[in-house]
C-alpha cells in the first residue's frame, strides 16, 4: 500500500483529478507522516497474488476513538449466500482511493489548531465480497458542535466549477 499527496488539476473535461505528486509517503514502518493544510491525499493498494481481493479501509482516530471507512468495495445484489460484484482489485493489479479509477474523491487532513495527532490506517483484504461497513464507530465524545471533528474530510464539495455557461 501506498499513500500519496495528489496534484490537483482540470482535464479536458474539466474534471477535477489528482495524481501522485510525490513518493510513498509510507516508505518506513512505522510511517510518519507530515500533512500540509489543503493538501489532498490518496492511496494505491497493490495485489501481487494470483487471486482477486476486495479491499476494505478503515482510518482508526485516537483523539475521538473514530473508526472511519474510508473505503468498502461496492455491495451488488444477492445471489443466495453470496453478493456479486466486480472484482475490485484482480490478480497481480493495482487500485488507488481517492485518485485515479477509484471512485472515492480525495482526502484532507484537517487539524483545527493543533500541529500533532495520530491515526492509523487498517487494510482489511477478503476474497469474497462481504460488508465489514458495521466496523465503523462514532465519537463517543462528539457532543454536536464539531469540537473533536479534526481527524479527515472529503474534499469533493470544495472545489467551484471552472467553467459554467448561463442560458
Amino acid at each position: 500500500m501506498e499513500f500519496h499527496e495528489l496534484e490537483m488539476s482540470y482535464n479536458a473535461e474539466f474534471d477535477l483529478i489528482g495524481s501522485p505528486s510525490r513518493r510513498d509517503m509510507f516508505e518506513r514502518d512505522p510511517a510518519i507522516i507530515v500533512v500540509e493544510k489543503e493538501k489532498q491525499y490518496g492511496l494505491r493498494i497493490y495485489n501481487l497474488s494470483d487471486i482477486p481481493l476486495y479491499p476494505h479501509l478503515f482510518y482508526f482516530d485516537p483523539s475521538e476513538l473514530t473508526i472511519i471507512p474510508w473505503y468498502l468495495p461496492p455491495t451488488g445484489a444477492r445471489s443466495s449466500n453470496y453478493l456479486k460484484t466486480d472484482i475490485i482489485l484482480p490478480p497481480k493489479s493495482s487500485f488507488t482511493i481517492g485518485y485515479g479509477e477509484g471512485s472515492v474523491d480525495p482526502w484532507e487532513f484537517m487539524l483545527n489548531g493543533i500541529t500533532k495527532d495520530v491515526g492509523f490506517f487498517k487494510l482489511f483484504v477478503t476474497t469474497l465480497l462481504l460488508d465489514l461497513g458495521s466496523i465503523s464507530q462514532e465519537s463517543p465524545y462528539d457532543d454536536g458542535n464539531g469540537a473533536h471533528n479534526r481527524s479527515v474530510g472529503d474534499v469533493s464539495a470544495e472545489f467551484e466549477p471552472v467553467l459554467d455557461s448561463q442560458d
